[in-house]
């Protein structure tokens, strides 16, 4: 009798079946910004239920993480250098957060930093572009009973079908290939105007332009001059200088320009005539100056920074020593210069031009 049943029950065979499935999470960042701030825009919610995923199918045995795939991105104004490494450090910061707060030790990943999107949106679609995601593709494994099937009879044969004539291939298609978008953009488009505030609290007007001439390096000319004559006290203010700098930039992480250390090379060529103390006046028709430099510039606005540096070299030059005589200075001495030390210090305001702080 139990035969008898057993015969009659079907006979199932177990069928596995894998589906590949894809969830993706984006995150957005503020201007300028390459830390993942969860506060911001709707980030939270977004993490929490992307993590909330992969822990789900790390306890799942019927679920595997077969890949994660990072894209991120960013806005195209600005610096060129500056926006693809703050794509690159948008996309790192993602992948350190998800792999910190879900266990995706050994899955393979795959990462692309786009950098500044060129296809030129409007800037009310930048914000699209300030972005990072994240994609996890996993396999979700079913198993499932089918009853086998009876064994069908076999067909009759049938006739051979007539061979029917090829058909002539289609021709190739040609591939267009979309021309790459033009965006008006310039990395170098910038200039610093500068005042040392130490040389006008000595009354000593000054400029300064700073300008790019390759990656990290800048050219400084600068030109000072006081033209101060008090005839009644027999005193005298008379300073004509300039000269050029070269400087090279160090620690600059913002991809703002003039910001960081930065040590030059400098020259400076000058006459004065002085007499403000001891009745007495110096005057040189030429002096020169060379030396080294080294300085630290930060922000302390918008466009506006703050440069602070000191230099050290030599001083030569010939002068004449004129002492006052009866009220009017009378030539006593000529001697010559040769100072080696500490030769200028720079509290600069500088102001940038062209560049746009985002």
């Amino acid at each position: 009798m139990l035969l008898l049943v057993v015969a009659a029950m079907p006979i199932y065979a177990q069928k596995t079946i894998t589906e590949t499935k894809k969830e993706t999470v984006k995150v957005y960042y503020a201007v300028s910004q390459d830390k993942l701030e969860p506060s911001f825009s709707n980030n939270q919610g977004n993490l929490d239920r992307f993590v909330a995923l992969l822990k789900e199918i790390a306890g799942d045995a019927n679920k595997t993480v077969t890949g994660l795939n990072y894209v991120s991105s960013a806005s195209p104004e600005g610096p060129k250098t500056l926006n693809e490494r703050l794509s690159k450090n948008r996309l790192s910061s993602l992948k350190k957060y998800i792999e910190k707060n879900a266990d995706v030790n050994g899955v393979a990943t795959s990462e692309v930093s786009k950098g500044p999107d060129f296809s030129c949106p409007s800037a009310d679609q930048y914000a699209e572009y300030r972005s990072a995601t994240a994609e996890v593709v996993y396999d979700v494994t079913t198993v499932v009973e089918e009853p086998k099937p009876e064994p069908k009879p076999e067909p009759k044969p049938e006739p051979e079908p007539r061979p029917e004539p090829e058909p002539e291939p289609a021709p190739a298609p040609v591939a267009v290939v979309p021309a790459e978008p033009v965006c008006d953009y310039c990395d170098n488009c910038w200039l610093g105007i500068k005042t040392n505030m130490l040389y006008d609290l000595a009354l000593v007007p000054n400029i300064a332009i700073e300008v790019p001439t390759a990656e990290n390096w800048t050219l400084e000319g600068k030109f000072m001059y006081a033209g101060w004559n008090f005839s009644k006290m027999n005193k005298k203010w008379n300073i004509l200088a300039g000269g050029l700098e070269a400087r090279r930039w160090f620690g600059n992480e913002s991809g703002i320009p003039l910001r960081g250390h930065h040590i030059g090379l400098y020259g400076l060529i000058g006459s004065y005539d002085v007499a403000m103390l001891h009745n007495e006046e110096n005057k040189s028709d030429f002096s020169y100056s060379a030396g080294l430099t080294y300085g630290y510039a930060f922000p302390i606005a918008k466009h506006l920074n703050l440069d602070l540096g000191l230099s050290a070299g030599y001083i030569g030059g010939d002068y004449d020593i004129y002492s006052l005589t009866d009220g009017s200075y009378v030539y006593k001495t000529a001697k010559t210069r040769g100072y080696w030390g500490l030769t200028q210090a720079q509290v600069s305001l500088v102001y940038i031009i062209g560049f746009e702080n985002k």
